[in-house]
């Protein structure tokens, strides 16, 4: 009873969230139309006819003509822009535009938006430098200015004439159908951009929180409806996200290919799970199967279009995709209708939705095609505010049908009564197997937890360790150093210091080669180690050796001294897989005791160190401790 009084409690909050939601459509509306207001300017704007008339475009199919000569030529006639040309092959077009016909233009920064179906566009000057790059092909980061746009700054102070290389693949994907789409200054090129980024905040914000909304239903009710509802909203939403530019400018500004088609297939993607949440809201399969198998073949179709356009046959691709599109617009706006006439109420709400964004789509083609030229921002935003009220009704058809399921909860409550005890001892089962396997998971982490504890001991004796010869490295030498010197200031308990070094060992390398060398290295380790039963060797570095001894004294730490250097010299080193079988070496030892006046261990090091050097000024092969005048040569 709990379970349902606490489930009853989520229905109700959800009930009150979406009637304050009607409120809150209202504030969308509000703030999507200041987003798309038109911004005022104290300048005038230029005009397509300015546009025409300031510039000249001739062709460049080799993509190599000196823009310079070229427009100075009297014998090369300059083309009048004409849509056609950019039907005829040339894939290369070179544009001079003229700054003295802007006089509306009063700021030195100009911005120029081209068309988005070119690859490349460069900016040159008339001492042929390339001072600005754009194109759908460069990267963002490439781009002189970063953003998702095909955007040039000029500065008219600079040059009155500057020449523009466009250059296409054609590819039938996204062909460019003019040069020049816009020509403004900075304040008004940063005015629009402030106004496409309020529209697409407020567009994200709204889509956020009715995806996170109902994905926080989802994992409540755990019903396939929300579940599918999200996947749908989200693919629809992500779109406008894309097309926006955000997805290409702060996420993936490099990813060129996905930039440049990623629009494509996320269409196909919102398709796909809005065929799939249609059929499962409307329960299709039972109400209207010969829609429902409509919608199979058009997640078929789907597919095939992305084939042919991972195919490259992207006229088909896009055109398959379009016609897709629309049909399934209308196709839901019917089945909704129809379900609604049937009986079925949240359908109402359902088809609204598919009404406006139909109209939306509608009036954006129209507006495509030169209608309404006063309202293009707003007509061209309309697909996406039309989403965003889509989906708000869908929200309210979703409730409705939570509703709806309620009620008919309550209906069969009251036949299944006497089945009570037994949904009592089915939950009672229930818990007991989550209790169990909530018990499973916590011995199972408990024991990730020990063996994760020991790979960590793993990897830091790693860490400490020399990978070659299997001994200290440099890291646990200083470890337990500092160590030996905290215990000396405390208890004054003396310990040395023992530097080994392998005389000549570059011409060991050098002759005999790098495996060679290895080998030397872990048996001169493997002999060191043996005089640090009571102390501690690591590899120092390259062909260096340290031992670190307790307790020892002047003479003791002479004798070790000694019986390294002849364990060493006396004991010729067995090679395996080398050009010679055994291999005879020396070293030069250099030693230090702790002393009472030491201010620290770095002091002792370098006398340590001292000692190494004078014992290979001293020829090698022999030893010296401390401040020792003359050097102690080895036995035989």
């Amino acid at each position: 009873m709990k379970f349902k009084s606490n489930r009853k409690d989520f229905i109700l909050a959800l009930r009150s969230l979406t009637r304050l939601s009607c409120s809150g459509i209202i504030c969308v509306l509000f703030l999507l139309s200041q987003a798309v207001a038109t911004t005022t300017s104290n300048e005038e704007s230029i005009s397509s006819e300015e546009i025409l008339n300031s510039i000249k475009i001739i062709p460049d199919p080799e993509n190599n003509i000196d823009p310079v000569s070229a427009f100075s030529d009297a014998n090369i006639k300059p083309f009048t822009f004409d849509p056609i040309l950019l039907s005829n092959g040339t894939k290369s077009w070179l544009v001079k535009i003229d700054f003295s016909n802007f006089a509306a233009l009063n700021q030195n920064l100009v911005l120029i938006t081209v068309d988005q179906g070119w690859d490349k566009v460069e900016v040159i000057n008339s001492q042929l430098q390339t001072v600005a790059i754009t194109g759908s092909k460069i990267p963002i980061d490439d781009r002189t200015v970063q953003i998702s746009l095909s955007v040039l700054p000029l500065y008219k102070p600079n040059e009155l004439e500057y020449f523009l290389r466009f250059s296409s693949k054609f590819d039938d994907y996204n062909n460019p159908t003019e040069f020049i789409t816009n020509i403004q200054s900075r304040d008004n090129f940063v005015a629009d951009a402030r106004k496409r980024d309020i529209f697409n905040s407020i567009y994200i914000g709204i889509t956020l929180g009715i995806i996170v909304f109902h994905f926080l239903i989802w994992l409540t009710l755990r019903d396939k409806l929300y579940l599918l509802y999200v996947l749908h909203v989200s693919s629809f939403s992500m779109i406008w996200i894309h097309k926006s530019g955000i997805l290409s400018t702060w996420l993936f500004p490099n990813a060129v290919s996905w930039n440049y088609y990623g629009s494509f297939f996320l269409v196909g993607l919102a398709i796909f799970f809005g065929n799939l949440f249609v059929e499962y809201f409307l329960r299709l399969r039972r109400n209207l199967p010969f829609i429902s198998k409509i919608l199979i073949f058009a997640n078929i179709a789907v597919l095939i279009s992305f084939v042919a356009g991972l195919a490259y046959y992207w006229d088909f691709a896009k055109q398959l995709l379009a016609f897709i599109s629309l049909a399934l617009v209308i196709l839901y706006l019917y089945a909704g209708v129809k379900c609604w006439k049937d009986g079925f109420k949240p359908a109402k709400y359902f088809s609204l939705a598919y009404a406006i964004l139909l109209v939306s789509i509608f009036a954006y083609t129209l507006n495509f095609f030169g209608f309404f030229p006063g309202l293009n921002i707003l007509l061209y935003q309309s697909p996406q505010i039309a989403s965003v009220l889509s989906a708000i009704l869908l929200v309210f058809a979703v409730v409705d049908q939570i509703k709806r399921i309620e009620t008919h909860k309550k209906e069969l409550s009251i036949r299944i009564r006497s089945d009570l005890q037994r949904e009592v001892e089915l939950r009672t089962a229930e818990i007991e197997r989550q209790r169990l396997i909530t018990e499973k998971l916590l011995q199972e982490s408990e024991k990730m937890n020990k063996e994760l504890v020991s790979v960590n001991l793993k990897l830091e004796q790693l860490n400490f360790q020399d990978p070659l010869t299997e001994i200290g490295n440099r890291r646990l030498f200083d470890r337990m150093l500092e160590k030996l010197w905290e215990n000396w200031k405390s208890n004054k308990k003396y310990f040395a210091i023992i530097l080994v070094d392998i005389d000549y060992f570059k011409k060991v390398n050098d002759m005999y080669g790098h495996l060679v060398g290895d080998q030397v290295l872990k048996v001169v380790a493997s002999r060191l180690s043996q005089f640090s039963k009571a102390g501690f060797s690591a590899r120092y570095g390259g062909e260096e050796f340290a031992i670190l001894l307790s307790g020892e004294t002047m003479d003791s730490l002479s004798e070790i001294a000694e019986e390294i250097c002849l364990c060493i010299s006396q004991i010729p080193i067995k090679l395996e897989d080398a050009p010679i079988r055994e291999l005879s070496l020396t070293v030069s030892i250099g030693g230090a005791l702790v002393e009472t006046d030491d201010q620290s261990k770095e002091e002792l090091l370098e006398r340590t160190d001292a000692a190494l050097y004078e014992a290979k000024n001293n020829g090698r092969n022999c030893f010296v401790i401390k401040k020792k005048i003359q050097p102690k040569k080895a036995a035989g």
